[in-house]
Order: C-alpha cells, then structure tokens, then sequence
C-alpha cells in the first residue's frame, strides 16, 4: 500500500496546442505550491519587449512567448500534494519534499522518493510526445523554481539527448554532492567524474546505469540577481554542476529581478530556443 505521503496520482497535464504546425514540445513544470492552471496562464500571457523594439521599424505589438514560439505545443503538468518538511508538513503542491529553500542542500534524503516518483511521471510525458511522433531531440523540458529541480532530473534521468532544458530560478538537487565527485584529483573526479555523477543521480532515481547520451541535451539557466528565495548563487552552482558533467551550459542572470521571470528572460528564453529548435529541425 503506497504511503499517503508518497501520492502516485498526478492531475491531467494543462495543454496549450501551437498556434502554427505542430513542430516542437516544451513540457514545464510550475513551482513549489503553484498549480499548472495559474502558472501557465502568467507565462503565455506575459507581453515581452524585444531588445530593438524601440529602433524596429516593423514593430507593432508585443509578443508572447507562444507568438514567439508559435510551433511549439506548451505541457504544463502539475504536481502532487504532499507533505512539505518547509512548512511543518503542510500538504502543498510540490514535486518533493524539501526541507528549505534558501538551503536546498539540508536533509537531502527527503528529496529522493519525490524525485524518483515526479520525474517518472515527467518522463512518462516525454515518452507519450515521443509515442506521438515527436522526435526527441525536439522535446524540451523546463521549470521554474523546484520545477527546475525536477526538470533537470528529468533530464539526467533519461536515457537520450532531448532538445533542451530550461530552468527559471532554480537549483539543481544534490548539487553540493556532485560538486565533490567532479572535484578534481578525488577518486572520482578525474576522467570518470561525469560518469560517476550521472550514475549517483540515475541510482537516487531508482534507475539503472545508461550511456551518457542525456548530456547531450543543451540547458538554459535564467535567475534573478535579487531571487529572495532561491539565492542566485543555487542557480550558478547548478549551472557549474552540469557544465562539469559535459553539458553545453547558458547561463544569464538579471538585476533587479526576484523569485520569478520577466519579459527580458523569457526573450532569452526564446530565442535559445529557437536557435537550438533551428538546429535539430535540419
């Protein structure tokens, strides 16, 4: 009998058909104590103000990121109820438990049985585009916050390449243990440190070992300077992390922005997207 706070039921995933032929999928992921609903809703309704509007002639009105991406079809999944350490056990939305944000490091193994559960059903969602005949290198997956988090297990934990991952003010678990098995002249941290790390994280995910080919897959970070709950330094240690692994790593960070996105970030957002989307469509 599962645990009642080990939920395996997941709520439909929110889908939002591309406004063009269907070319790509981006599945994102809300944060912690969000719903896909609200989250959804912010990030395709934010108006976004191109760097050369003010010099564009041909500028008129200012796009979403679906009109941007507009032959991208938007999974917003959303996450379980559980009972959330942060809060004295309250029951949240979350895709793991967590003991705090401003140290995502402290009781790390209340994170696994989240992780393991949340990012199977994440993956369950990549296999189903898949299954649709969506390539996977043209499957991308993203999340804001503990999103990010989980999404960046996803991808670690799956066994190719996909198109990208996007990560918005977010943190990487057990960053601060990977960080130690890349480290240089350690046991592990020579030439089979990445190899090492990616087997650390497919075991915490109740996985069997696989080729690397899931480092293959490009990642985008964006995080606020002034992030007054993910500290941006989470962000950059993260970036760090899998850049160490061998994964083709931007990072940009933004001043003045806090726990959330703006339009400049989902700008840069797109625009990776589209070069990385311009790039496996040949």
């Amino acid at each position: 009998m599962a645990s009642p706070d080990l939920p395996t039921a997941y709520p439909e995933p929110l889908v939002v058909p591309p406004s063009a032929p269907h070319t790509h999928t981006l599945i994102m992921l809300h944060g912690l104590a969000d719903h896909s609903a609200a989250f959804s809703r912010g990030l395709l309704s934010t108006q976004i103000f191109p760097p050369d509007a003010a010099t564009n002639p041909n500028f008129s009105s200012l796009p979403t990121l679906r009109e941007l991406l507009p032959g991208v079809k938007f999974v917003f999944p959303g996450a379980s109820r559980r009972a959330m350490t942060l809060v004295s056990s309250m029951r949240l939305n979350g895709w793991f438990d967590l003991a705090s944000l401003r140290d995502t490091a402290e009781r790390p193994e209340l994170q696994v049985a989240g992780l393991r559960e949340s990012t199977a059903h994440i993956r369950a969602l990549v296999a189903a585009e898949v299954g649709a005949g969506v390539p996977p290198q043209r499957v991308f997956v993203g999340g804001l916050s503990q999103g990010c988090a989980a999404a960046l297990h996803v991808v670690l934990g799956s066994e190719v390449a996909l198109g990208g991952c996007v990560g918005l003010s977010g943190w990487l678990p057990f960053a601060h243990v990977l960080e130690e098995v890349l480290k240089p002249g350690t046991e592990a941290g020579d030439d089979d440190g990445p190899a090492q790390a990616l087997r650390f994280v497919r075991r915490n995910l109740g996985l069997e070992p696989a080729p690397a080919l899931c480092l293959e897959t490009p990642v985008f970070f964006g995080h606020g300077v002034d992030d007054e709950k993910v500290a941006v330094g989470q962000g950059e240690k993260a970036a760090e992390v899998v850049r160490k692994m061998g994964m083709d790593v931007t990072w940009k960070a933004y001043e003045g922005l806090k726990h959330w996105y703006n339009d400049g970030e989902l700008w840069d957002m797109a625009a990776w997207m589209k070069e990385r989307m311009q790039s496996n469509a040949r």
